[in-house]
């Protein structure tokens, strides 16, 4: 494999995406210690940056979902962000929403690392701004908590900022480009021949399509394993699925449903679940 780094394990990794968006609020302070509580791997998480430069835990561009306009959530004052509900999001299977009017607000970074000292966590940097990188580098060497992140971004610039910042100290994903021409020269059957030659990091996040083009197979799989490179596929909510991936040998899975992922972990012979 790639660098050792000490984020990994050596099996299928249960990656909460957004916390457990199943049964809690997306980002959300309840719905991550409810992951850590239970055993979750990792928690995939998504991360912002208000005008004056505080960093905070949300994952879509704008607000709209939060209320109801259509403004990019980085051109906002924490101010104006930190008083958004993000607990009227949930919606539960009868219709209701548990959480909404109770306090759950958007979570800064600092306070997510202080929460939970302990837990790990996959960090969608959502946002190209010139010292986003250098502050969230920052908040990890401040909290000690280089060894329990993995940085991904679909910006290139911002997964090179932080290889060079970190001097490889921190593990990061390849960014939607990276992936891209791998995915290609993989598809030409020309990765193998082209990989002495291509920069490696420690672990590739896919789906297991985009949109016409199948990426995620057993041949892919091995591949990438061949090559030293970790492979973690997102985003997986049926039973199926996750058995199928577990078996061609995947490092992670990043799942809405991370009850489910851990109890098909634990119960590999069991034909149904849920």
């Amino acid at each position: 494999m790639c660098k050792d780094y000490k984020f990994f394990e050596n099996k299928t990794m249960c990656i909460g995406h957004r916390g457990d968006s199943t049964y809690y609020p997306e980002n959300s302070k309840p719905g991550f210690k409810y992951c850590y509580d239970i055993g979750v791997h990792v928690i995939e998480t998504d991360l912002h940056m208000s005008t004056e430069g505080i960093l905070f835990m949300w994952h879509d561009d704008t607000t709209k979902r939060l209320d109801g306009r259509d403004t990019i959530i980085d051109t906002l004052p924490w101010d104006y962000i930190s008083k958004l509900d993000i607990g009227a999001l949930y919606v539960d299977k009868d219709g209701n929403k548990p959480f909404a009017n109770q306090g759950l607000c958007v979570m800064t970074f600092e306070e997510m690392l202080l929460n939970f000292p302990k837990a790990k966590f996959n960090i969608d940097l959502k946002f190209k701004r010139g010292d986003l990188v250098k502050k969230v580098y920052a908040s990890l060497v401040k909290y000690n908590a280089i060894d329990r992140v993995v940085i991904a971004s679909f910006h290139t610039s911002n997964v090179r900022k932080m290889r060079k910042l970190s001097k490889g100290a921190v593990a990061t994903s390849y960014s939607r480009n990276e992936v891209l021409l791998r995915v290609l020269l993989y598809k030409m059957k020309l990765l193998k021949k082209f990989a002495p030659y291509l920069k490696k990091y420690p672990v590739m996040q896919v789906p297991m399509k985009s949109g016409f083009l199948k990426i995620v197979d057993q041949d892919f799989i091995d591949t990438l394993h061949d090559m030293g490179i970790r492979i973690h596929v997102w985003t997986i909510n049926e039973e199926s699925e996750m058995r199928g991936l577990i078996k061609m040998g995947v490092d992670g899975i990043i799942t809405d449903n991370p009850v489910l992922l851990l109890q098909v972990l634990r119960n590999p012979t069991d034909i149904t679940l849920l």
